[in-house]
Parts: structure tokens; sequence; C-alpha cells
């Protein structure tokens, strides 16, 4: 069953990314500063392109694509 992303996951993906404060590909960083799963994660570095062209990213603000 594929993992189901949502505009705030992957806002909460962005904020971690954003601040800096880790290497994105450390995984168990990004869990605790994200509140995301592993599972999540890995879905949104997968197709980042995908959510970002769905929720096109503005700043830090992500706004939904009419």
């Amino acid at each position: 069953m594929a993992t189901k992303i949502t505009k705030e996951d992957f806002q909460a993906y962005l904020k971690v990314q954003n601040s800096g404060k880790t290497n994105m590909f450390d995984l168990r960083n990004v869990v605790k500063l994200s509140g995301l799963s592993r599972e999540k994660i890995l879905e949104i570095m997968t197709n980042y392109r995908m959510y970002k062209k769905r929720w096109e990213v503005v700043g830090h603000e992500a706004k939904t694509r009419q």
C-alpha cells in the first residue's frame, strides 16, 4: 500500500529542510525533528519533485495549486 502524503506532511519536511539543522539523509534526525515516519520521509524524498509541483513552494510556505 502506498504511503499517503498530505500537504502538512510535506510542509513538516520542508520546515526541517529549510532549518538547516540536519543532513536530510540522516533519517533518524529528520524523524525526530519533523514528527514524520521514516516511510513518509522516504516517500517525500523519492517523489520530491511531484510534491513540490503539487504544493508549489513559495519561500517557506507551500500553497495548493488550483
